[in-house]
């Protein structure tokens, strides 16, 4: 019995010996799974959020594309509405223009034959531009000239009436 007993209680040691690993292993099992399922959760909810947001992502293309064709047809129609109207326009303004350039030229014609006869004018061009502030400088210049000039004539004049 004594053996017995000594057996018993050194299996009983062993067994207390085992007990710290293994609720050690317990434990981390538990931890391990617990962050699973959470992590599993996650991944779950933000597939599910990625659904949600590609679907919406397809429904919008699909209105993109919609809308990108409609854009489209608009714009095609716009250009052949303004080749349109510019060819109208641009025929009107041509025969405007036509009509405008021989009016034009039967006025310029009888202008012509009207100058028959008349004596050409007499240009001369410009070399240099004057200074605006010279001109009064200038007609005081003018005016003591011609003073002078009458003086002096009158001053012949006389001269010549008494002395001939």
């Amino acid at each position: 019995m004594p053996a017995t007993g000594k057996a018993l209680c050194f299996s009983s040691q062993q067994r207390l010996a085992l007990r710290n690993p293994l609720c050690r292993f317990h434990q981390e099992v538990e931890t391990f799974r617990h962050r699973a399922i959470s992590d599993t959760w996650l991944t779950v909810n933000r597939m599910e959020t990625f659904r949600k947001v590609q679907t919406q992502v397809r429904l919008a293309k699909k209105s993109f594309d919609k809308l990108k064709m409609d854009v489209c047809q608009k714009v095609d129609l716009l250009g052949a509405s303004r080749c349109n109207l510019l060819s109208h326009v641009l025929a009107t303004y041509q025969t405007t223009l036509l009509h405008f350039g021989e009016e034009t030229s039967h006025t310029m014609a009888a202008i012509h034959e009207s100058f028959r006869g008349y004596q050409p004018y007499e240009f001369t061009t410009l070399k240099s531009l004057q200074d605006p502030m010279r001109k009064p400088v200038e007609k005081e210049e003018k005016k003591r000239i011609a003073q002078q000039e009458s003086a002096e004539a009158a001053a012949a004049k006389s001269v010549t009436f008494t002395g001939g």
